[in-house]
């Protein structure tokens, strides 16, 4: 009965047969200042019901001291007035509007498919980057012509002091994590190669992602930034870490950490995460970790209420078996690197990392 509800109050709609032309009666408005020019960055704003903070992103962007860019704000069926809202007060974005919430990884594929730029800026409508945000990750990219993609260091806004994340990580129990997240942000002042990007605030170029693949759209929302980090680094596209593009992230301001969504969708897509990706001699070298970190997590959520839904989402990941199978025949077919030097990219003190990021 929950699962029901909670289908129901996110719109859901699974995502992982259907594709991008699959998606019914969506439009686009288009306001003109950036649309005949030619767009080194394309900003994607995934919102939903978003009204109340979207005006302090767009605003954010606004001030950008670098301003060969467009923004496209993909609206994910919101019930609020979010559309008119961005219509009346920025005309010069682009919003596509969905008719339902097909959820966080499609929509942002949406937005990509209609972009211009040869980066791509995937942008939480709940994160305002500084002014010089934009300008550093360009540097960035030129100065790494190696790199696929660019993350920044995502502060609270809230106590921006305070990290949200300096990049993401993938541990050795198969397990994705934000690296520094709620350590203090200053410990997180030097660029650096990291596993990967954040999706509320990731530089992509639209090259990788023409050959490494969209977001994933089976995952709907929470760690489909974590699949591509990972498809990125068996094709052998590093990521540089900013930490000079700063980011203020409000956090989960449109669904809560602890709400039956995020822990269910959390759940179910770390399994995704874990066997659809990691070869098979390494996930018999981490399969016991995973499994305990698994019994850890159940144990955590059932003291937060919450352990009915855990089941529930490993459960329905189990369910979607045959496809997960299929799609583990592709990344066999699309790796580059060899299983040491991609388990040398693992988070070793994958315990306390984890349970640091709880306390």
């Amino acid at each position: 009965m929950w699962l029901k509800k909670l289908k129901h109050s996110l719109f859901f709609v699974p995502g992982a047969d259907v594709d991008f032309g699959a998606v019914p009666n969506y439009h686009v408005l288009t306001a003109s200042r950036k649309e005949d020019a030619s767009a080194v960055i394309s900003v994607i704003v995934v919102n939903y019901n978003g009204r109340h903070m979207i005006g302090d992103c767009l605003d954010a962007l606004s001030k950008q001291t670098f301003q060969a860019f467009e923004t496209i704000v993909v609206d994910n069926g919101s019930r609020d007035d979010s559309v008119s809202f961005i219509r009346e007060n920025y005309p010069e974005v682009k919003v596509i509007v969905l008719p339902a919430n097909y959820g966080f990884a499609r929509a942002n594929n949406v937005g990509i498919h209609h972009a211009k730029g040869s980066l791509i800026f995937l942008l939480n409508n709940d994160a305002a980057p500084e002014p010089s945000c934009l300008e550093i990750l360009v540097h960035v990219m030129n100065a790494h012509p190696e790199a696929g993609s660019c993350a920044t260091r995502m502060v609270l806004s809230y106590q921006p002091e305070i990290l949200d994340s300096a990049g993401d990580g993938f541990s050795v129990c198969g397990a994705a994590f934000k690296r520094g997240h709620l350590e203090l942000a200053e410990k997180y002042g030097i660029d650096e190669w990291v596993f990967g990007a954040c999706g509320g605030a990731a530089l992509y170029r639209l090259k990788m992602l023409e050959e490494v693949g969209l977001l994933d759209e089976a995952y709907y929302l929470v760690h489909e930034d974590s699949d591509l980090n990972f498809r990125a680094q068996m094709m052998n596209y590093p990521c540089r870490y900013a930490s000079a593009a700063v980011v203020a992230h409000q956090c989960n301001a449109t669904i809560s950490s602890y709400s039956a969504g995020y822990v269910y969708f959390t759940q179910r897509n770390v399994e995704r995460l874990f066997l659809k990706n990691v070869p098979a001699k390494l996930i018999w070298r981490m399969m016991p970790r995973h499994v305990f970190y698994n019994v850890l997590g159940f144990l955590y959520f059932l003291t937060r209420g919450k352990g009915l839904v855990f089941i529930q989402a490993k459960w329905d990941f189990l369910r979607g078996w045959k496809e997960l199978m299929a799609s583990r025949k592709k990344m066999k077919r699309m790796m580059r690197v060899d299983n040491e030097s991609l388990y040398k990219k693992f988070e070793k003190n994958w315990l306390m990392t984890h349970i640091r990021s709880k306390i």
